[in-house]
């Protein structure tokens, strides 16, 4: 309505209708805050859902940490290097291997 047909109207439906256009005007905001939290939550859901069903870094392929075998990769293989890493002969028999444990359940007395 516009101000010549509110002029029109008794003052009482006047300040009725003024108030009308007043609650709505809030219901309009109120809505608009309210899609605005829905948006918030659906967001941070989502985050949650991608934090618990996302593969784990463990799994990733690219890994961060791989310094070493960059720097072996970059250097040259040289035959020698497995002489290095091999320990002396001293003579001495090879330690035995120490027996593995059982496993499985103890057997009842």
């Amino acid at each position: 309505m516009n101000e010549h047909d509110l002029s029109q109207l008794p003052p009482a439906a006047q300040a009725y209708i003024r108030e009308l256009e007043a609650r709505a005007a809030a219901n309009v905001k109120h809505i608009a805050e309210l899609n605005e939290r829905i948006k918030l939550l659906e967001e941070q859901f989502r985050l949650a859902q991608s934090k618990r069903f996302a593969p784990s870094s463990e799994k990733l392929k690219d890994r961060v940490f791989d310094e070493a075998e960059q720097m072996a990769a970059a250097e040259p293989a040289d035959d020698d290097e497995d002489e290095a890493l091999a320990p002396p002969d001293t003579g001495l028999p090879e330690p035995d291997k120490p027996a593995g444990r059982r496993r499985g359940r103890k057997p009842l007395p």
